[in-house]
Parts: C-alpha cells; sequence; structure tokens
C-alpha cells in the first residue's frame, strides 16, 4: 500500500503539473486569438463606418448641387429635389445612431449645422456661392473624419486600398463641385465671378486628384475607371466643362437640369466603382473576421481535446497501477504463505521477512527489521 501511494502521489503530481503547463499555454494561446478576433469585430465595425461616411458624402455633394441651382434661380427650380435628397441625406446620417457615442455626438453637430444652412437656403438668404462654400466646407469635414477613421486602421491590405480609395473620394468630390458651381451659374444665367473661380480650381483638383488614382489603384479599379470615362455621357460631361471654362459667357446655351442630370449619371459612374471598393473593403474585414472565429472555435475546441485526452490518460494510468499493485500485492501474499522470505540491505541490515521467517528465526518482526542479519543464526551454528 505504501508503494501504491507513493506512485500515485508521483503520477498525480507529474500530471497536474502537466496540466497547469498546458493550461497557461492554452490561455496564452486563447489571449492571442481572443484578441485577434477583436480586432477582425473591430476591422468590420471601421469598414462599415467608413462606408457610411462615404454614403453620407455623396449625398451631401447631391444636395449641394441641388440647392446650388435652387438658390441661382432663385428659388425657381429644384425645389422639389432639393427636398427629396434632404431626405436621403438624413436618412443617411441616421444610420450613424448605431455607432459610437462619439460618432452620435458629431452626428449632432454636422446635423446643426447642416439644418441651419438649409433654413438660409430655404429663405433665400445665403448667396449660391456661399451655399456652395458651407456645403463644401462640411464634406470637407466628412472627408477629414473619414481619413482619421483610415488611420486607425491596422490591416496592411485594408489601409492601402482605402489610401487608393482617398484618390477615388477626391476625384468624386471635384466633379461633385464642378457640377454644383455650374449648376448655379446656369441656373443663375450670369457670370459669377466667384463661382466661376471654384469652377476653376475644382478642375484643377479633378486633374490632380485623377492623375493620382491612376496610379496608385489597382489594375481592376484603373480599368473600370478607363471605362467609365468612355461612356458619352461622361466624355459629354467634361467636354461641356472644358467648353465652359474657356467660354463661360456661353452658360446659356446649356440647361441647368440638363446639366446636373448629365453630371450626376456622369458620377454615378464614379460612384459603381466606389461601390467595388466597398465590396473589397467588406470582403476583406468578414474574411480577417471568420479566419479569427475559426480559429478560436478550433482553439477552444483543441484545448478540451487535450485536457480530455490527458484525464483519460491519467484515469486509465491510475487504473493499471492499481491493478498492478493489487497483482503483485497476491503475489506477494502467495510467497508469503510458502517460502521463508527476508530482505537486507547490501550492507546486511534487514528491511523485510515474512511470516515463516520469523517463526523459524524465533524473533518477531519488529526485533528484526533493522537490525544485522548476523542477529539470525541457526541453532546448529556456532554463535560468534
Amino acid at each position: 500500500m505504501i508503494i501504491k501511494h507513493t506512485i500515485s502521489g508521483r503520477l498525480n503530481l507529474l500530471m497536474l503539473v502537466s496540466l497547469f503547463i498546458i493550461t497557461i499555454l492554452s490561455i496564452m494561446i486563447m489571449n492571442n486569438l481572443v484578441g485577434k478576433f477583436y480586432q477582425a469585430e473591430a476591422l468590420k465595425r471601421q469598414s462599415h463606418k467608413i462606408e457610411n461616411t462615404a454614403i453620407i458624402i455623396h449625398n451631401l455633394q447631391l444636395e449641394r448641387g441641388l440647392s446650388s441651382g435652387y438658390l441661382g434661380s432663385n428659388g425657381t427650380i429644384f425645389r422639389f429635389d432639393v427636398i427629396n435628397q434632404r431626405i436621403l441625406t438624413n436618412r443617411s446620417m441616421r444610420n450613424r445612431k448605431d455607432m459610437e457615442k462619439s460618432y452620435n455626438s458629431y452626428n449632432q453637430i454636422l446635423q446643426s449645422k447642416l439644418t441651419t444652412l438649409r433654413k438660409e437656403v430655404d429663405s433665400l438668404s445665403v448667396t449660391p456661392v456661399d451655399a456652395f462654400d458651407a456645403y463644401t466646407k462640411l464634406i470637407s469635414e466628412m472627408r477629414s473624419d473619414y481619413l482619421k477613421q483610415v488611420l486607425t486602421v491596422s490591416h496592411f491590405q485594408m489601409r492601402n486600398q482605402l489610401q487608393s480609395y482617398t484618390n477615388l473620394m477626391a476625384t468624386k468630390e471635384a466633379l461633385g463641385q464642378l457640377r454644383a458651381g455650374m449648376t448655379a451659374m446656369t441656373a443663375k444665367h450670369a457670370i459669377d465671378q466667384e463661382l466661376f473661380l471654384r469652377i476653376s480650381y475644382a478642375k484643377s483638383e479633378y486633374d490632380v486628384a485623377e492623375s493620382r488614382f491612376l496610379v496608385m489603384a489597382d489594375p481592376v479599379y484603373i480599368e473600370h475607371y478607363k471605362a467609365a470615362k468612355r461612356y458619352d455621357e461622361y466624355m459629354r460631361m467634361l467636354q461641356t466643362i472644358n467648353m465652359f471654362l474657356v467660354h463661360p459667357n456661353q452658360q446659356d446655351l446649356l440647361e441647368s437640369k440638363s446639366w446636373f442630370t448629365m453630371a450626376t449619371k456622369s458620377i454615378d459612374k464614379i460612384v459603381h466603382i466606389e461601390n467595388e471598393y466597398f465590396i473589397k473593403f467588406n470582403t476583406i474585414s468578414e474574411g480577417e473576421l471568420s479566419t479569427a472565429r475559426m480559429g478560436l472555435i478550433y482553439g477552444i475546441l483543441l484545448f478540451i481535446l487535450i485536457i480530455g485526452f490527458m484525464l483519460l490518460f491519467w484515469k486509465k494510468i491510475v487504473a493499471s497501477i492499481d491493478k498492478n499493485i493489487k497483482l503483485l500485492d497476491e503475489y506477494k501474499n502467495a510467497v508469503d504463505r510458502s517460502s521463508i522470505v527476508s530482505k537486507t540491505t547490501p550492507s546486511g541490515i534487514i528491511t523485510y521477512v515474512n511470516d515463516q521467517f520469523c517463526e523459524i528465526a524465533g524473533y518477531s518482526r519488529e526485533e528484526l527489521i533493522g537490525k544485522h542479519h548476523s542477529i539470525v543464526r541457526h541453532s546448529d551454528m556456532p554463535q560468534e
């Protein structure tokens, strides 16, 4: 029984130490997997925020163009178009309510500025160029918010795609300014020097942003962009812009609503490419989240399997030891009953004797254990 307790104790200690080490390593690995999972979730939220920001910017760009035309015509055209577009803008801004409190706060500030601007537009108390500048400033703030979001993205591929998309966003914003400025001028039927300067500046911004996009974007996006520019309406839009910059006094030849419709259809080609970026962003974030989720699940299952295997192994080893010790005890008892048995150390100190040995020697077990074997002599042998 002493042997059993000794072996079992050592085995238990060994297994407990092994389980402790495995548990610590598993906790470290699981902590890493959980961290990757949270990073993937954060990447997905960032992707949704960026897409939502781009949608708000798109709606503000449309509202800027329609409001510029409404003010340029002194309220005679675009009235219902402005109202309908405001509904779409408000809807896209309401989608931010599901985001963090900081975004809700930012959204409230933006909404407050936009409400004030809309009241001025409705009352015709603001000039087309001032409304143009106010909307452009709001859009610029939204673009700055977008850039802040990009800086928080740690995923290498995602960040590269976002940097490429930034140039497309700038290209689209320049086209939006051209649309708004020329809509106001054609609705006003008069040359506005301030608006003309903004149109000229927007054309320069468009050329720079486009060249940067064509340098940095992936070939597939470049090909789609070039395909968009080959559309008849897009080519007519660029021709109209160039003609307008050379001959601004011919704005009466261009009808405001027709221009706005043509420009919007052309910009929608850019929006299609924009949507391809969003699909790419979501694909990357969903892929990272799926990989992290599966890694976490596999990690948990592997930990459970290892612990289960060790506990099962532990149980089988203990059962095997118990069985072998029981067999040894049975063998020992059989030997004790049929043989005279004793055991000594190399120096002759008695460590074990059975009952038969004690009976023949004439000593009790307590008298023999720990004594030198010379204490035992046959009765026929001479004493020392």
